[in-house]
């Protein structure tokens, strides 16, 4: 704020509020009128006059004139300005009026002998009560000077320069709504309260609220239009509501209501605090504003076109695109007291992902009236550097760079002249070459632009069905964004708590670290948690030509209480393991020695053409130096399978299987050790008429393996094959035999998984709670479209039954777009569920994050019920987990240890 003003002096309030910064155009004759509008704003220039630009200058003509539009009127006003574009505009950038409303009432205001909640704040404007939310809603959306021709004075547009100007600007547009200019408060309050009614029970039903508000845009449109003569021009107007410029408006209007609480305390008329109050509800728009993620950094000014032509203002329709985007999608934003969280926009504020930016709104909301009610008791004014609100408010500079998908726009930090716009639309978690465009540019660059934002698939399916759930499954999201510094963003997802307002899940905490990497190119092979906070980072890294060396890293995690992450480097291990010419594998990590606790990586690496091999190395017990490399190394067959097992209950260790399936043999390896690693144990078994498998499980309840056969390969392709193992240990010299002949159950292919390629996902779990281990499996059609969970319910004497199908679907009266084509799988996992009301729990939910146009987002299916049911259903989904990219470390290929399966990311883990 600018030093030339005393924000201690008396409260400005314009002797005409009602037309000191109106266009005098308004008051003048009617051939005056016509002649001084000139049509301007670029709805009709006087050299170009386009027949469209006719028809819509004579519409907002008529708009300015005071009369009553007819349903007819409507029509055609409806044709004119928004049938162009399919009502691309709209009532541009706010979070809805319910939205706006709903925050208001749950304020607190204080008077020195009661408080009264938001909802209870009566105001009357000419007999008519509205609740502070009310006011809210209204202001600035509603309430708001404007003009045809270049834009009115927006509130923010001097108070750097000319803080006088700028509160006399907020006095008169406050003074709109305090007036009842126009009187058109009951017909808005109508409209308002019909669309909350609708979100009311649509919520109650289970809908999600975004897409009942994206479904009935038009029809509040509408009847928006038909209450007010300037909302559509209002909204072409509107920088006001946006990033900084709402920073300002609200400090403006903030200002005045702290001179009038201010001159109440002079006064000493308590009664007098209403009006105080009622002025921040008026600046508190603006507040509620910069927490709709759609406001914080779309570049609104600029993206903002002067002249009316056939496009219909296209760089508006280029700012509401980015905003609508950033408002579904969220954003991770950080405000000055460092404190961060998810932020949604318009739209999704009641739904469960948005609880901590409610909770955050209503914080800042509350501190705002707070400060009036400070003022008024101490006669003192804080510097408006010092508004406590805007020390809660998230910051546009801190939800640019990597902590966030691309926008499509963006100002240029090195050219004022240039924005940048992203590469390609539809894939939002790619930085590099971003298209430079002129911000001076004409409407029919604009245009252009705007028509390849309209057809893209983000666009089109920008709404994908969402519905919040709780899980206390914690995971960790590694992200490379930036191979060339090995910039790593680092996200947990889990239980958010947002105080009263509740808990979800959802994203929790973000880090950004830097390995500083060498100049040699790195890829990842594998990410996974060693306990206590610990990750172990495992790739390789190019040396020259072929040649590449292992890289081992370890990194520290701990999460705070502000949503940051802090790291350590524990370890960075880089070295020449003569691994070169094979093809990475599976690593894992265990126990596996029977006379210690500590832990060994194992990693496999393929031979191609020549032999595989096991590779050793052990981990220190403090997790605090890097692994040691074992002496021994086995060479074995190329394997499909490298696993964890427990062959007998008792083993305080594992066993690593190791499984090599060919066309017409198999060959099994089995090893551990003893003597704190100093001796190996290793048997090898051979399997004739054997076929590659597709599938391979460690069944812990029976310490035995299972072994599916499925897909293209299978004899039958209808049919699935169970093979139930039971390996036993030589008590005296440790090796291994399989007690029996396999138990093979083979069962008909009921659902729509006939490839191997359909499977995402198989482990074993009691489902129905009979104490009886069971056998599930998630598969996903190559479209992506069917989904269904199979499961094989348990006998007592450790057979199957047949098989319980759940075909995943969405009932089309709570909501549309569960999955799609372009929803592409990153990573599929058995994950917990937590039942609302009940708040039981199980472990046989299936969480799959997917790639939602380059954002990650995650669905939970899960047992309809905790106990007695063998059913699976869809128990929510967020459709885009706070903007994050869906940028991983890299990915196992679809040929991962010579299967045919879908892709799968590395970097999510659990935590």
């Amino acid at each position: 704020m600018s030093s030339d003003i005393n924000v201690n002096q008396e409260p400005y309030w314009p002797q005409d509020s009602r037309s000191s910064f109106l266009d005098q155009a308004f008051y003048a004759s009617e051939p005056d009128k016509l002649r001084q509008m000139n049509c301007r704003y670029g709805f009709a220039s006087k050299m170009k006059f386009k027949f469209v630009s006719l028809i819509s200058c004579f519409w907002l003509f008529r708009l300015t004139q005071g009369l009553v539009l007819t349903s007819p009127d409507l029509s055609i006003l409806q044709q004119s300005l928004t049938e162009q574009r399919e009502h691309e505009l709209g009532p541009t950038p706010q979070f809805e009026s319910p939205e706006h409303a709903a925050i208001g009432d749950q304020i607190v205001l204080k008077y020195p002998k009661f408080n009264t909640q938001g909802s209870d704040f009566n105001y009357d404007v000419k007999g008519i009560k509205l609740s502070f939310g009310d006011i809210v809603a209204l202001a600035g959306d509603f309430y708001y000077h404007w003009k045809i021709g270049p834009c009115a004075p927006s509130i923010s547009n001097d108070w750097d320069s000319s803080p006088n100007t700028s509160l006399a600007v907020a006095a008169d547009n406050v003074n709109l709504l305090r007036t009842d200019w126009e009187n058109f408060l009951k017909c808005i309050l109508d409209v308002i309260y019909h669309q909350r009614d609708e979100i009311r029970d649509a919520s109650s039903k289970g809908m999600d609220v975004a897409q009942v508000y994206k479904n009935s845009d038009n029809k509040y449109n509408t009847k928006f239009i038909g209450c007010t003569k300037g909302f559509l021009v209002i909204a072409l107007c509107n920088p006001d509501h946006f990033g900084k410029d709402a920073e300002k408006a609200y400090s403006s209007v903030h200002t005045l209501a702290l001179r009038k609480a201010l001159e109440v305390y002079r006064s000493q008329k308590p009664s007098d605090l209403t009006e105080a109050y009622f002025i921040d509800g008026y600046a508190q728009h603006y507040l509620t504003d910069m927490f709709a993620a759609g406001h914080v950094r779309t570049p609104r000014r600029v993206l903002h076109s002067t002249e009316f032509d056939l496009h219909f203002m296209p760089g508006d329709q280029c700012n509401k695109r980015q905003h609508d985007e950033d408002g579904a999608n969220g954003l991770w934003v950080t405000n000055r007291e460092g404190r961060s969280w998810a932020a949604y926009g318009d739209k999704q504020l009641g739904q469960g992902r948005s609880a901590k930016n409610r909770q955050m709104i209503k914080e800042a909301s509350q501190a705002s009236v707070d400060e009036i009610w400070e003022t008024f008791k101490s006669g003192n004014i804080p510097e408006a550097s010092d508004y406590v609100a805007l020390q809660k408010i998230p910051l546009p500079e801190k939800a640019l760079g990597i902590t966030n998908f691309v926008p499509l726009f963006e100002k240029s930090p090195t050219d004022k002249d240039v924005m940048l716009f992203r590469q390609n639309v539809d894939q939002r978690a790619i930085a590099k070459s971003r298209r430079t465009l002129n911000i001076k540019q004409d409407n029919t660059g604009w245009t252009v632009l705007n028509d390849e934002i309209k057809g893209s698939g983000a666009s089109i399916n920008m709404y994908i069905y969402t519905k919040s759930f709780m899980s206390d499954q914690k995971l960790l999201h590694f992200s490379q964004v930036d191979s060339a510094s090995l910039n790593m963003v680092m996200n947990v997802y889990g239980t958010v708590d947002a105080g009263i307002v509740g808990q979800y899940w959802g994203m929790a905490s973000q880090g950004v670290t830097n390995m500083k990497a060498s100049s040699q190119k790195r890829r990842w092979t594998d990410v996974q948690s060693l306990g206590d906070g610990v990750f172990s980072l495992v790739g390789r890294q190019s040396t020259s030509g072929t040649s590449s060396k292992a890289i081992h890293l370890g990194l520290q995690v701990s999460q705070t209480s502000s949503g940051q992450l802090n790291t350590k480097l524990v370890w960075n291990q880089t070295i020449d393991d003569g691994n070169s010419d094979f093809k990475v594998g599976e690593t894992l990590y265990g126990s596996f020695d029977k006379d210690t606790k500590d832990r060994a990586m194992v990693k496999y690496f393929d031979g191609q053409s020549s032999d595989s091999r096991m590779e050793f190395w052990l981990l220190p017990s403090k997790l605090d130096a890097p692994p040691v490399k074992h002496d021994s190394q086995l060479n074995i067959s190329k394997l499909n399978f490298m696993i964890p097992h427990k062959v007998n209950k008792a083993d305080s260790f594992s066993t690593i299987v190791g499984y090599s399936s060919g066309p017409h043999s198999g060959k099994w390896y089995f090893c551990s050790w003893k003597s704190e690693y100093k001796e190996t144990i290793f048997t090898t078994l051979s399997e004739t008429n054997a076929r590659r498998a597709q599938a391979l499980l460690s069944d812990p309840d029976h310490n035995r393996l299972i072994r599916i056969f499925y897909g293209q390969l299978n004899p039958n392709v209808t049919t699935i094959q169970l093979d139930m193992l039971q390996p036993k240990r030589n008590e005296k010299d440790g090796t291994i035999v399989f007690d029996e002949k396999p138990s093979v159950q083979e069962f008909n292919i009921t659902w729509r998984g006939l490839i191997e390629e359909d499977y995402l996902l198989w482990f074993v779990h009691d489902v129905n709670g009979d104490g009886y281990v069971d056998l599930v499996a998630y598969t996903s059609d190559a479209s992506n479209m069917s989904l269904d969970v199979v499961v094989f319910p348990s006998r007592a004497d450790g057979t199957f039954d047949p098989p319980v199908v759940s075909p995943i679907q969405l009932d089309p009266q709570i909501g549309e777009l569960l999955t799609g084509e372009f929803m592409r799988p990153l990573y599929t996992m058995q994950a917990t569920y937590t039942y609302p009301v009940t708040e039981q729990r199980t472990a046989g939910a299936i969480m799959s994050f997917f790639n939602n146009y380059g954002i990650i987002a995650a669905r939970i299916i899960a047992p309809e019920t905790v106990r007695g049911s063998f059913k699976y259903e869809l128990k929510g989904q967020d459709s885009a987990i706070a903007g994050q990219r869906s940028s991983t470390m890299g990915e196992r290929p679809d040929k991962w240890m010579g299967l045919n399966k879908k892709t799968q990311q590395i970097g999510i883990v659990p935590f």
